[in-house]
């Protein structure tokens, strides 16, 4: 089959490159739009890489610009309206009183979630329309390809060097 892609009817297609930027445009669209429906506040793609870093656990802003990629000072903007919407909180650290955590609020946490099932809904929509087996073969495809690419298990925490 992918030997067909090379013919010139494929020529018609956009080539993949294209459809793959087209296709996270669109989810992230669509995702951004049914987020502000169900309530949270507009979010911007930089929130995306900060609350999936902070689901995990609360990091101080120079270790979770490094884990996402950033400088602290892009960060810093980007941590700020998050803070002021409620979906971030900044601790104290016990053993450093300089030190600030950032963790998740239960809205942020809650934002987290809502992603997660919008995300499943999606994939279960591809499903319906193009067979539970081609939407399988697709996350697989894309896991494949972040994997290659040598995002592994970060994927989540990073901006894979999209700006701030």
């Amino acid at each position: 089959m992918i030997d067909d892609m090379s013919s010139p009817a494929a020529a018609d297609h956009a080539d993949f490159g294209f459809l793959l930027a087209s296709a996270y445009v669109a989810y992230v669209g669509h995702l951004h739009g049914r987020l502000v429906e169900q309530g949270f506040p507009k979010p911007r793609p930089a929130y995306g890489p900060v609350l999936r870093a902070l689901q995990r656990e609360p990091a101080t802003s120079s270790s979770l610009a490094a884990r996402i990629g950033v400088t602290k000072q892009a960060l810093g903007r980007v941590v700020d309206e998050m803070r002021g919407a409620g979906l971030l909180t900044a601790g104290s650290d016990p053993h450093d009183g300089r030190a600030r955590p950032l963790a998740l609020t239960a809205h942020g946490e809650a934002m987290v979630a809502a992603a997660t099932a919008i995300g499943e809904e999606v994939l279960a929509g591809l499903a319906r329309s193009l067979g539970a087996d081609v939407a399988r073969g697709l996350r697989a495809g894309l896991e494949r390809l972040v994997d290659d690419a040598g995002a592994g298990d970060d994927l989540a925490a990073r901006r894979l060097r999209a700006p701030v």
